[in-house]
Order: C-alpha cells, then structure tokens, then sequence
C-alpha cells in the first residue's frame, strides 16, 4: 500500500515511530478504496490458492458432439473450464481448450472440411461470448461480443464460424475472413436457440420468446431476416434445429407445460407441429435430419432418468430407451454418420457421487454406451490441520474417483497423496496430526456405510472399519489425545444416535451419547486439558443446538439453543479454562450464531444476518477470542471478535462454496487459514491471511538522492522493527 505524498527528504530515528503513526492514520478505514490487491488495515488480505483441480461440465449444447469425415466422434463441453475430447480410432483424447475460469457452458462444435475443431461457448465469469479454433498443436481463443447465453455454432463451406447466441436479445455474429460482423435479429428476449445454415451459408435459428408463449424461426433470405412464429400455444422450452435436403427447417423442443417432445417442420407452405412422446416427461431435445429426411431426436426422460432416442421411420415414431442407468440422458447431442447411424453425447450422474461424460451409438440396430470422462469435485468435505511449523495438512474426498485424499505443503510446493481408493471413501473427514506430526483421518465409506480410520506410519497408510452397524460414520470429527490415542464423533444414521469411539490403547470402545436425535448430527468433538471428550451437535428430531460431554464417569448432555431451527453445522472449540464455544448455523433467520459457556451458564448471540452461517468452522486464538469461517451469500466469509464486536469480511467472492468443505484454523500467531471446497471450479481451495505490512511510497525513491535513499533503508528497517514491535501497528 502506498500514501501519494511528496517528501523530499526523510528524518533519521527520532521521527520512525513518528511516520509509522502517520502511516496508520493514513491506511485507515479510507484505505478500502484501493486497488483489488490491497486491502483495509482493518480487514486481513488473503491469499487464496488451488490445490488441486477437478473437472466440472454441465450446461451442454444441443451441438456439443459432431463427426468427423472418418465417423469418429468430438466433444466439447464444459464449466469449470473449456474441454475437448475426440476418439481418434483407438482411444479417446482430451485436452483443457480455456484455461479461464468458469467457462465451456453451452459449448457448441464445428468441425470443418479439414478436420479442424471450432467451439462457441459462453464465459460465465465476464459475461461474454467467446470463440476457440485449433492452429496446429495451439488452440486460438478470443472474446466475440457481450452476452452469449445460449450459443450455437455452425460453419460454412469456407470453414468461417456463425454464431447465433443471446445478447439482450437474439443476436447473430459470422466471421467473414477478416473481421467479425455482428447484428441483432430479434430485439426481444429470447432463449434456448439453435442454428443452422444453409448451402449458400444463410443461416436459421429457431429460439423461444423470452415469455416461453411462442417458438420462433429466424431466416436469412440473402437480404432480410424473415422471422416465422411456429408454434405459440405456451410452454415452450429447448429447440433444437436441423434443415433436411430442400433445406427446410425442421426443430424438436419441450413443452414444459404438459413435458411432451414435440417436433415442428416446414412443409413448404406451412407450419407443421406434432407430439413425438407424451408417455414421459421429457428434456433438452436434440434433433438430426437423415438422408431421407426423416427426423432422429434424442432426449432426457425425467420420468425414469433414462436417455431415450425417437426416429420417424417414415410412416410412425419408432421410440428406445438407450440409457437407465443412474441418472441418464442430461444435455444430450445427437449426429448421424454418412450410414444415418446415431451418435449422441450425454451426461450420466451418479447420486452422491461423480458423473460420467458418455457416448452412445447404434450399430446394425445395436446401442453401445461407453465413458468419455469422469467429471466431479476434488475437495468435498476437507479439514485442516496445522503442524509444528505451521503448514498445512488437508484430508479430503476426490469426488472425481471417489476416494479418500491426503495433502500438506513441504515447503516449497503441495504434495498430494491417496489415502483410501476403495468404498466411495472420503466423505465427512477429519484430520489430526500427533506428536511426531503424522496425520490420523476419520471418515465416512459411502458404498460400506461404514466409520473408517486411517493413519500414517511414517512409510504407509493403514486403514481400518471402526463401524460398520447399519448406515453409520457419518458427520465424523477426530482428535488425538495426550498419548496420540485417537477419539471420534459420529451419526449412526440407522438408530438415529450420536456415538463415539475412542482407542483405548489395546482396542476401540465404541459408545452411545444420545438417542432418538433425527438425521445429520454436524458432530464436532474436541478433548479438554484432561483428555476428556465434548462434542457440540445438532439434534435434528428437535430442531436444537447441543452438547455433551464426559464428566470422567458419564456423559452429560445439555440444549445450548432450542430458539426456532437452531444448530446445524455446529463447531467447538474449548478455551484456556476448558470452556466450550460454538458456532453453528439459525436456520430459521439463516444467520451464524454463537455460543459459550461463561462458567455458569450458556450465553448465545447472533454473528452475521445476511444469509450466513453454513459450514460454519470455529476456532480460538491465544486470548481466547473466537474466529469463524462459513458460507455468506455468494462469498466465504470469515468473522473474528474484537473489542466485543463482531468484524466480518469476505475472503473470497466464490459463489457457493460447498457447506461439508469449510475448514478453519488459526496458526501460531493467530493468522486464519481456511481449507475450503469451490463448487464452481469443482477445486479444493486454501486461503491464509497474509501478515499486514507497510510501504513508503514509490514515489519517494524517484526523487530522493543517492544518501537520502541510504538514509531511507535505515529508516526503513526502524519502520519494519516498530511495525513488529508496536501493538498498535500489528492490525
């Protein structure tokens, strides 16, 4: 940070303590109107890292997959970023295309006459239409226009991209070898687009009213755009446009109204409409033109969550099913071979779990379906531990491939390790680190529904089932005690009951603290200066805030706060006199609250009221005084108490970071450091507040003289040492 002050020359010691005073005068609340990368005095500066990425898509077009001239298949799709798969005959190929962030919805493929990709998609983070090409070995990317929801892309025979897309209203852009030319077809709001061209390169686009009352086509005669309402019976939802041989259009959409597919053709003379399925409730058509002209769509059926495929074999619709397994048939994009062959892309999501990027293709009247990719989140449900030195350890799910993760900073960079790869393992974990540092993780294993532990040895991981009696492990929170023994808190989902576990040094006791407490426990548990165990938890059969705790005889139990739907998302922490504090999430007001106990009784206040509260992760800095990071609206937020009031502030304006990810700890100088899990990205985060310093002007080495600069490294270095010496100058 920087004061723009003029000084010619600067005074020796006498006046260091002097300036750092002024400086923090200066930096006051006012200094918040700095750039980006600076920051008040009065908030901290966070540095906000990826640990390790996921892949995330959804959002794909109706023109996401398209043949090549030797039938093998191409992909584009995206979210987190903008990715491009292709078979090349042996095995499937895929490289990141935009490395941006959030980019790669409604990613809409070309492939020209020499084999050469062309992607339109959208950049969700800037709003913007963008553009990619391969040269070579290189990909090309560059921004088109504002907007660009809903975008479709086709080529001409010169290869030069068209775009139909949404900008305000439905806007059209086409390359013309030199420049980009961009026009507005219809000034209405519209949505769900698709376009094609025909052999002179006109293009047609068929689009809803932003309303959903009309089904519109746009054309291009050569001198004006002709715009035709095809059907304005309501309801409309997701065209999808192909032109047949006389290049008439012919277009396949949903009415949501009633869930049918339907499809829509020009006669030549006239708008013909007719209902494909009305047995299920359908989604996100895709239609290609054979070469009899008969139509073949594919489509979601929300019915049943299967992938369907229709085809009109010249006399009545022929209708399959192709996909029903898991969650089949999302954003599905169909093409046909030189043969008329099907070929469609879709998505599969796995409940629970990852999801699968998938290619389905009929052959001499057979479907085979094969995996492209696995997409999904690396970072769900971290936790946060800090070491010796202060660096970090983090144990996390790989949503991705369903395993259990294990990472920590050496020092000079991030070295990631597979705990558990088998039972969908990772989910709820808990990470310690004992005496020599090493790290214990408790855990939930989805396929078992079974507690899991697992330590390292110094050489290996050693897993093992503590609890496998029913659905049971799950909200699992772990500490160590004085001998390294390990004692966890977890939900027996079954029995509807908290229970703990504890390693006694020969084997694993395993007991029940309270029943008849409904679903989801947000256990977190924490040992006192005796070693004896207190958990913090949500009763969920009464709506209510609890805790218990060992008296070094017996659990006791008692309801911290029971005003309205009060206590999910609980985090303890116990100070210096082994008094417990805790924050937890209102649902009622959808604030974050908190909690402690005063020696007598429990004291309660509200923390944040602007949609704050959930994920919410607790700790004490030395004077005992709590720090909490959770989930706000659209940000990670991160509260501290001072002076008796509340100071909050966003770390990071990443919308939805996921709730189970959220994990706080305060290092040896009460810095924050946050493990947290990015939905948007689909990446694990880590965030550490950066420790405040104070800088001179620039200004000031331009016109001072070779011995005031000399005089301003000393001066300096009395700055430095009355910034780290002066309470007053440490924010």
């Amino acid at each position: 940070m920087y004061i723009g002050q003029r000084i010619r020359s600067l005074p020796r010691a006498g006046w260091a303590f002097a300036l750092c005073l002024l400086l923090l005068i200066v930096l006051g609340p006012e200094a918040s109107s700095a750039s980006p990368s600076e920051i008040s005095v009065n908030e901290h500066t966070w540095h906000v890292q990826r640990i390790e990425d996921g892949n995330l898509f959804h959002q794909m077009s109706d023109r996401s997959l398209r043949l090549d001239k030797d039938d093998h298949p191409h992909i584009a799709y995206g979210e987190d970023h903008l990715y491009y798969a292709w078979h090349d005959g042996d095995e499937w190929c895929i490289e990141t295309v935009d490395e941006s962030d959030l980019v790669g919805q409604s990613a809409s493929l070309g492939i020209d006459s020499s084999g050469t990709p062309h992607i339109g998609y959208y950049d969700y983070a800037n709003a913007v239409l963008k553009y990619a090409r391969r040269e070579g070995s290189e990909w090309i990317v560059e921004t088109v226009d504002d907007g660009g929801w809903y975008v479709s892309l086709a080529l001409d025979d010169l290869g030069n991209p068209h775009l139909g897309y949404q900008s305000g209203g439905l806007r059209y852009a086409r390359w013309t070898g030199s420049e980009w030319k961009i026009e507005t077809v219809d000034s209405g709001s519209c949505e769900f687009l698709s376009l094609a061209l025909d052999p002179l390169g006109h293009p047609g686009i068929s689009y809803r009213t932003g309303d959903g009352n009309e089904l519109r086509y746009a054309h291009w005669t050569g001198s004006a755009w002709d715009i035709q309402i095809v059907d304005d019976g309501g309801g409309i939802a997701q065209t999808s446009l192909a032109l047949d041989g006389s290049n008439y259009p012919h277009i396949s959409y949903r009415n949501f109204s009633s869930g049918n597919l339907m499809y829509a053709y020009w006669t030549g003379s006239a708008w013909y409409t007719e209902t494909v399925d009305s047995d299920v409730a359908v989604d996100f058509p895709s239609i290609a033109i054979d070469g009899s002209n008969h139509p073949s769509i594919s489509y979601l059926s929300r019915t049943d969550n299967s992938l369907r495929y229709a085809h009109w074999n010249g006399s009545e619709w022929v209708k399959q099913v192709i996909d029903s397994n898991g969650f089949s048939g999302y954003y599905p994009s169909i093409d046909l071979n030189e043969g008329d062959d099907p070929y469609i892309s879709y998505i599969r999501l796995n409940p629970g779990s990852n999801y699968e990027l998938r290619l389905a293709y009929q052959i001499e009247d057979a479907w085979t379906t094969e995996m492209v990719e696995t997409g999904g989140g690396i970072g769900w449900y971290s936790s946060l531990a800090l070491d010796d030195s202060d660096a970090p350890h983090i144990s996390y799910q790989d949503l991705v491939n369903r395993m259990l993760k294990y990472v920590h900073w050496t020092g000079e960079e991030w070295e990631i390790q597979t705990v558990d790869n088998g039972e969908g393992a990772g989910l709820f974990t808990s990470i310690a680190l004992d005496s020599a540092g090493k790290p214990h993780i408790s855990y939930y294993a989805d396929d078992a529904n079974a507690l899991k532990y697992a330590y390292w040895t110094g050489s290996a991981w050693i897993t093992q089932t503590l609890d496998s009696a029913g659905t049971v492990g799950r909200h699992t929170s772990l500490a160590l005690d004085s001998s390294d023994h390990p004692h966890i808190g977890y939900h027996d989902d079954s029995n509807q009951r908290l229970k703990y576990a504890y390693w006694t040094g020969s084997d694993w006791d395993i007991q029940v603290i309270d029943s008849d407490i409904g679903q989801n426990t947000y256990t977190s548990l924490k040992l006192d200066s005796s070693d004896n165990p207190h958990i913090s938890y949500y009763d969920g059969q009464n709506q209510d805030l609890k805790y218990a705790y060992w008296t070094g005889s017996e659990w006791y139990t008692q309801t911290v706060d029971s005003a309205g739907y009060v206590g999910k998302f609980s985090s303890l922490a116990l100070d210096a006199s082994d008094h417990p504090h805790i924050g937890y999430y209102y649902e009622s007001d959808i604030h974050l609250r908190y909690a402690y106990w005063t020696g007598t009784s429990w004291y309660t206040e509200t923390v944040d009221t602007w949609v704050a509260g959930i994920g919410a992760s607790l700790d004490l800095d030395s004077d005992d005084a709590p720090h909490i990071a959770y989930r706000g609206f659209n940000s990670m937020m991160y509260a501290r108490k001072e002076n008796g009031s509340w100071n909050t502030q966003s770390v990071t304006n990443i919308p939805n970071a996921h709730w189970p990810a959220i994990s706080l700890v305060l290092d040896s100088s009460d810095l924050a450091k946050i493990s947290f899990y990015d939905e948007n990205l689909g990446d694990l985060m880590y965030a550490h507040v950066l420790p405040h310093k104070l800088y001179l002007p620039l200004i000031l080495r331009d016109t001072l003289s070779y011995g005031e600069k000399g005089q301003l490294k000393q001066s300096r270095k009395e700055l430095e040492q009355c910034e780290s010496s002066s309470p007053a100058a440490r924010v």
